[in-house]
């Protein structure tokens, strides 16, 4: 695996925000419905 850039914290919190956005509707309409 090749490293392209040093991943930090930041860029945890940025993906792991890119990532839930989509679902987070999702499970708050199934949690609703």
């Amino acid at each position: 695996m090749k490293k392209v850039k040093k991943l930090s914290l930041t860029d945890l919190v940025l993906y792991g925000l890119v990532f839930m956005v989509p679902i987070a509707p999702v499970s708050l309409y199934g949690v609703v419905y």
